[in-house]
């Protein structure tokens, strides 16, 4: 029945808190009788709410004193929907902000794998050299004992390296997805 009384928005009389039924609604148990006025403020799309007035039983409300109701009324629904823009402007700004924090981990993702790749490339080649060395001294000295046991030790450790940087050349690579077509029992087996 309330939203009934607030189409179309016009000041109207609830009637007495003790003896009419809509007005008792706003009543408290221990407060006097009072006449209820119901003031509706619209906003953009229509009531957006509406101020109660409570007054004396039995008096009427004055053309000045609704004139004064509907003004501060006026002056709710203006609060009301500054308050309604505030909350999607912060909305908004915590949805730029964290489109601009995936921005920035972007770019330091992409950074961190440019860098790799350069940091990988400056390895790779003392590695070659490393490598070649390694080969010609087999060739040459034909070593045995500690000294093909020091050859060994490095020949691993160079290994090893050539697979890191071969795992930071392959984080750094742009992945594209091929997806395609395959039975199901391959992928459960």
């Amino acid at each position: 029945w309330l939203a009934d009384l607030l189409e179309p928005p016009e000041v109207t009389s609830l009637g007495e808190t003790r003896h009419d039924a809509r007005a008792g609604v706003f009543a408290r148990d221990d407060s006097a009788a009072r006449s209820l006025w119901l003031i509706p403020f619209e906003g953009q799309g229509g009531v957006k709410g509406a101020l109660l007035v409570g007054d004396l039983p039995g008096r009427r409300l004055r053309d000045d004193e609704v004139a004064l109701a509907r003004a501060i009324a006026s002056v709710v629904q203006v609060g009301l929907e500054n308050a309604e823009l505030h909350e999607e402007a912060r909305r908004r700004l915590d949805a730029l902000a964290a489109a601009q924090s995936r921005l920035v981990q972007r770019e330091r993702l992409a950074a961190l794998g440019e860098l790799s790749a350069v940091m990988a490339h400056e390895v790779r080649n003392p590695l070659g050299v490393i490598f070649n060395s390694l080969g010609s001294l087999d060739r040459l000295l034909k070593p045995t004992g500690d000294a093909k046991l020091l050859l060994d030790i490095v020949r691993e450790e160079s290994d090893r390296l050539n697979r890191i940087v071969g795992d930071l050349l392959d984080f750094a690579r742009p992945v594209t997805l091929a997806p395609r077509p395959m039975p199901v029992e391959r992928v459960l087996d």
